[in-house]
């Protein structure tokens, strides 16, 4: 028997966290550093005298070195072109991130300006959701100019199949949905895998809802969260954005000042447009395999009974209006 038990999740010492910072970035003192925030990453306020970061801490079985290297360069070429989001602070050696072990395996760290402001989703103006869509049709257009060391390519498919084992353990207990949802996947899939030539790729944001802006007091709006920041179908980061609004009951027509925004700076081509209602129904089993996928760590009283009704009842009713099944 091992002398500990296994561990999925561990929460670094802040003050040890603090040490190791400033050693690596160029800080008066040892700063002060506390958990403010625990989700996919562990995030820690730190404060150097009258200046505040976020030092991000994420999870060993969630990022790999290649996809931090690719993330911390994806936005350090995108705020080199003054897009507004949020970006790792060099060390003092120039290099954006650096690694702690912990008894799960190492993790990668970075350090984050810390930015005062209201989310986007608690703004009742219209204005901040264009600006949002600008800036997300900004990053669409200073990818075709990023040459990344490696490649992220995001691979829908994968990503919902992938946790079908976790799925089917969550809910076993509702096996006529298990049994759509795999259905629906294979047709969903078998979709999308002729679509590469059809709409349009490139470099996005990956998770872009509402809840990763944030508008500050001079009005504004500053884009982070990029862990899931990768090659992709362009259109997915609208859908998503819109599809996210649903889900948080925000009124329609903020979606629509978003996507205004966006086509102000990158219209949709006609193959988007056309592939709308299948993109929508591949988000809701993405959803629910990603649910599935991280329930071990992050919990699944969100997807109660009445979540889970909520879910399936939604990949139903958009497989039936994408006319998929």
């Amino acid at each position: 028997m091992p002398s500990t038990f296994p561990i999925t999740r561990s929460v670094p010492d802040a003050t040890s966290l603090a040490e190791e910072i400033a050693k690596r970035y160029p800080m008066a003192d040892v700063p002060y550093c506390g958990l403010a925030s625990r989700n996919m990453a562990d995030v820690f306020l730190v404060r150097d005298g009258t200046t505040h970061y976020a030092a991000r801490v994420w999870r060993n079985d969630c990022q790999t070195e290649d996809e931090i290297a690719f993330q911390t360069d994806f936005l350090a070429h995108l705020s080199g072109n003054e897009l507004s989001v949020l970006t790792p602070v060099p060390r003092t050696d120039g290099t954006l991130y650096f690694s702690i072990p912990a008894p799960e395996g190492q993790r990668f760290v970075a350090l984050f300006h810390w930015v005062d402001g209201e989310l986007l989703g608690f703004s009742e103006e219209h204005q901040p959701y264009k600006t949002a869509g600008e800036l997300i049709g900004g990053i669409h257009k200073l990818g075709e100019d990023f040459r990344p060391k490696t490649k992220r390519p995001f691979d829908l498919a994968g990503k919902i199949r992938g946790p079908l084992p976790k799925l089917r353990r969550m809910a076993s207990h509702r096996p006529d949905d298990l049994a759509f949802f795999e259905a629906a996947t294979d047709a969903v899939c078998d979709r999308l895998s002729a679509l590469e030539e059809d709409v349009p790729t490139g470099f996005v944001h990956g998770d872009f809802h509402s809840g990763n802006a944030c508008l500050t007091a001079d009005g504004t709006v500053v884009l982070f969260d990029f862990d899931c920041c990768s090659t992709d179908w362009f259109c997915r980061d609208l859908i998503l954005f819109e599809w996210g609004n649903q889900l948080a009951g925000i009124d329609q027509a903020y979606s629509d000042s978003f996507i205004e925004g966006y086509e102000s700076v990158r219209p949709l081509t006609e193959a988007e447009r056309k592939h709308w209602p299948l993109m929508w129904a591949a988000m809701e089993l993405y959803y629910l395999a990603a649910v599935a996928d991280v329930m071990d760590v992050a919990g699944t009283a969100h997807m109660s009974f009445k979540g889970l009704d909520h879910s399936f009842a939604a990949i139903r009713s958009t497989v039936a209006a994408a006319e998929i099944m």
